[in-house]
């Protein structure tokens, strides 16, 4: 077997085998591949196996990765680096840990002081943490009555905030009935899909209303989705008279849902929850039991997060 073809399986090896990974790459980097015009040609890597691992390993764009790396080095108990301490922990040059910096410092996640030259972590991610540990305590709070209120209906419940527009479902109940849904934690769907979102949008402000739908088209899952601007607010109108909000197969046929926004301490509507179930089960003649259970649910969970019904005025559109 010819030089250059032992190197195209050495290659071969390293793509298809991870655990013999770093015992043909110690051996690599010395290796010459032979060509067949007899010139010797050395392989354009880094001079060491961490650079060459990073390298293959990383997931993603090298760009983003780095960036990433870049900020993890933030989490080992130091609140500040100057760019020649960042190049060593990162085995960059210099240059493309300035690039770097730079591009974070303009986004905001990393600030520099202007005294001493280091780098530290920017308030925007200071911001971001505030943000996902508020949804996390929404989530945190809520659980317990959630799984109250599916046991209590035997229906699947929600638990979701609006963000950017979107549903964004932060707990799902499975119902004791089994029902196929495609809801999961996570998902986002559009905000005019049932009574999730009405509830969400039904009580921003005519601004964060038009912030929220501005520029989008509202796609029509099955016949009775609202898309049209003048039914959506009649039904938004609807929402903040009674309190809930009644999915009436609006996003899936066969599915009806209803829905209960969640208040905080501020008087703002934080997130919503809603119970859903096939329309066969949840009829007219069941729902106000189905809605009785959702109104007192939400009324609890919304006093876990210190609403009271006098702080609605301070930040609510009624």
């Amino acid at each position: 077997m010819g030089l250059a073809t032992r190197g195209s399986t050495i290659w071969n090896h390293i793509d298809n085998n991870d655990r013999n990974r770093q015992n043909y790459i110690k051996h690599f980097y010395a290796f010459r591949i032979t060509i067949s015009t007899g010139s010797q040609v050395r392989l354009k890597t880094s001079n060491t196996a961490r650079d060459f691992m990073r390298k293959i390993e990383e997931p993603g764009t090298q760009a983003l990765s780095r960036a990433i790396s870049l900020l993890d080095c933030f989490s080992e108990g130091r609140s500040g680096f100057t760019l020649s301490e960042l190049s060593d922990e990162l085995s960059l040059a210099k240059a493309t840990v300035h690039r770097l910096l730079s591009a974070l410092k303009y986004h905001g996640f990393i600030e520099q002081d202007e005294a001493g030259g280091e780098y530290r972590l920017g308030w925007k991610l200071f911001a971001l943490g505030n943000h996902v540990n508020r949804l996390h305590s929404i989530k945190q709070k809520a659980h317990p009555y959630l799984l109250e209120l599916s046991e209590k209906s035997k229906e699947t419940v929600h638990l979701g905030v609006l963000k950017e527009g979107n549903i964004f479902y932060l707990d799902k109940i499975q119902g004791f009935y089994a029902m196929s849904m495609i809801t999961s934690i996570g998902l986002r769907l559009p905000a005019n899909l049932g009574g999730l979102g009405k509830c969400l949008l039904a009580f921003l402000s005519e601004e964060e209303l038009r912030g929220a739908l501005f520029g989008k088209k509202l796609k029509k899952f099955t016949e009775n989705t609202l898309t049209e601007p003048g039914e959506l607010e009649e039904a938004l109108r609807e929402v903040r008279a009674k309190g809930y909000a009644i999915d009436n197969e609006e996003f899936e046929t066969g599915l009806t849902c209803v829905g209960v926004p969640i208040w905080d301490f501020s008087g703002k509507v934080v997130a919503a929850i809603s119970i859903s179930g096939p329309t066969l089960r949840m009829n007219k003649e069941r729902m106000p039991n189905y809605i009785k259970l959702a109104v007192e649910t939400g009324r609890r969970i919304s006093q876990e997060l210190g609403y009271e019904s006098d702080s609605r005025s301070k930040g609510s559109k009624t």
